[in-house]
């Protein structure tokens, strides 16, 4: 994930067509603070994982890129899948604080949700896509051990 500073783009992977979903808000020149959390797969969106390394950043935390390790992380693939569902997130949600060059303070505040499907389209958030003033890169497919579908694993040949 990266963040906007000032008006600059960031065109991450220029053979995707990206999502920019930018409101008329204004875009931070400081990161003041950010919070990456994982919801279960319940109705109730339990919080399941939370990465606060990023709160409270001083003026002297010149950070122009984060990067946050999702609870699926700890899935073990010697181990169905089912007996370790505390470890599958349902969703993630992302919490800014900037300040604009003028000392206002804004926010942006991102929540999707997953499939836990193994399709490209069951992919939320795709490198380079914008939303707000958060620049998303280096996002990570499902893992082949619990997605043989996605990747890794050779296609059955065809019957003749």
């Amino acid at each position: 994930y990266r963040w906007r500073r000032g008006i600059d783009a960031v065109d991450l992977n220029p053979n995707h067509s990206h999502r920019h979903l930018q409101q008329d808000s204004p875009i931070p020149t400081q990161l003041l603070s950010a919070q990456f959390l994982e919801i279960d797969t319940s109705p109730d969106m339990n919080i399941i994982n939370q990465d606060d390394q990023y709160l409270n950043l001083t003026s002297s935390d010149a950070i122009d890129v984060l990067s946050f390790t999702s609870i699926s992380s700890m899935l073990d693939p010697t181990l169905d899948i089912a007996d370790q569902l505390n470890y599958v997130p349902g969703g993630a949600i992302l919490i800014l604080i900037g300040m604009t060059e003028e000392g206002e303070v804004v926010r942006n505040r991102l929540l999707w949700t997953y499939t836990n499907g193994c399709g490209k389209m069951d992919m939320p958030i795709f490198d380079g896509d914008e939303f707000g003033w958060a620049v998303f890169g280096d996002i990570e497919p499902a893992r082949d051990e619990f997605c043989p579908a996605h990747g890794g694993v050779a296609p059955t040949p065809s019957p003749t």
